[in-house]
């Protein structure tokens, strides 16, 4: 209890039974997943060990706490499952980071249809060039439509083409995603090509600015 909970003054280096007992490493979890001012925010390897509790790094590795690194854990790999709420801020364009969006896009031509929406608005101050699927999908670009009305100014609207796949899943991806937060680094996770299935929340909110 103590040693996971940084006490100014003290040194907070977890005791040595956290690797005996792997199953009270989730307590650790949450607190390594969270930015401690002042404090090294280097997740403990317990999280291998339970793959089932890595749910709660995959939340707090995709929420940017103010100052601290958000460097996802290695978990993200071995539970692609989680990997959804990587994918909805890839979408997103948060200010002062860096939008790079995933390679999924090319993956999967069948999605395409999203990046038509953008190829036809022009959106100021961005790079409007349309990738080579939106070719290959027209029947879905109806979607895009609505937002191609919108002109957001400043920001990368180009939405992942996963949205299709998961519409079900992206309601609560919504909530966190369309937060912007400042000064994070925003670079999707590699999971997010293991499983393009839960990456549909990004399209609603591609929708929005």
């Amino acid at each position: 209890g103590e040693s996971t909970t940084g006490i100014s003054g003290t040194s907070n280096r977890p005791t040595e039974t956290s690797q005996q007992q792997p199953e009270y490493s989730s307590s650790q979890n949450p607190e390594s997943t969270f930015g401690l001012s002042g404090t090294s925010n280097r997740p403990t390897d317990t999280s291998q060990q339970q793959p089932e509790n890595s749910s709660a790094d995959n939340g707090e590795s995709t929420t940017g706490i103010f100052g601290t690194s958000n460097r996802p854990t290695e978990t993200s790999q071995q539970q692609p499952e989680y990997s959804s709420s990587q994918n909805p801020e890839s979408t997103f364009g948060l200010s002062g980071t860096s939008n790079r969006p995933t390679d999924t896009s090319e993956q999967q031509p069948e999605n395409s249809s999203a990046h038509n929406a953008e190829s036809t608005t022009g959106i100021l101050g961005t790079s409007n060039r349309p990738t080579e699927t939106s070719q290959q999908q027209p029947e879905y670009s109806s979607s895009q439509n609505p937002e191609s009305t919108f002109g957001l100014s400043g920001t990368s609207n180009r939405p992942i083409d996963t949205s299709q796949q998961q519409a079900e899943n992206s309601s609560a991806d919504n909530g966190e995603s369309t937060t912007g937060i400042s000064g994070t680094s925003n670079r999707p996770t590699e999971t997010s090509q293991q499983q393009p299935e839960y990456s549909s929340s990004q399209n609603p909110e591609s929708t929005f600015g």
